[in-house]
């Protein structure tokens, strides 16, 4: 979980805070701050104090315009609006990824079924991206660590202490860890490591996947 989606959870701990992002999202064209103020029962600072906050955290998205009917010269200043993020903040502990495990079967449902060639596909996708930032086993605990599986180096081995499709493996285990292994040979393949191979190495806890280095 990133210290943006942290942040979220914590300004939300707060019952004004809280207060003032449902009002924000219960109005969809956006609130002004004096409306919040006036909906909160509270001064029109501290309305404009915890939006700002919850603006911060990634909670609510901001924007300028004009609300009254007057244009042109006089008009004033557009008035700062606060809508709620277009951008969702997931929260999982431990990390989950079901958006990408969605991706991954979406691409094999509108493709030829098959999920493991899909994930693949989807690997080699995020380890292109990947490339372009950066080289090497570096780059790859990276992006395995954006995607919630807290890899761990041990000498040459890459050990991942969390499977980030948990609940979907619960289900169908076979089906979801090939999936996964798919998914991991793709990302070496697409960053290129010709050194590094992803096999499963199931363990009673984190994911059936482990890389070797040599």
């Amino acid at each position: 979980m990133t210290a943006i989606a942290l942040g979220a959870v914590a300004a939300l701990g707060d019952p004004l805070r809280r207060n003032l992002y449902d009002l924000v999202c219960a109005q969809p064209a956006g609130v002004t701050r004096d409306t919040a103020a006036q909906l909160a029962g509270v001064a029109r600072h501290v309305a404009a104090y915890h939006l700002d906050q919850l603006a911060r955290g990634g909670l609510l998205d901001v924007a300028y315009r004009r609300t009254g009917d007057r244009r042109g010269p006089g008009a004033g200043r557009p008035a700062k609006v606060y809508t709620r993020a277009a951008t969702p903040v997931d929260v999982s502990l431990p990390p989950r990824n079901y958006g990408l495990a969605s991706r991954v079967l979406l691409d094999a449902v509108s493709g030829d079924g098959d999920p493991v060639a899909a994930a693949r596909r989807c690997g080699e996708e995020l380890g292109r991206t990947a490339r372009d930032d950066a080289a090497g086993l570096d780059a790859l605990l990276g992006v395995l660590r954006d995607n919630g599986f807290e890899p761990l180096r041990e000498g040459g081995t890459v050990r991942l202490r969390n499977c980030a499709f948990h609940e979907l493996a619960e289900r169908d285990r076979a089906t979801v860890c090939a999936m996964n292994l798919g998914l991991m040979r793709g990302i070496v393949a697409g960053m290129q490591l010709e050194n590094v191979t992803a096999a499963q190495q199931p363990l009673p806890l984190g994911c059936c996947v482990a890389f070797s280095t040599r």
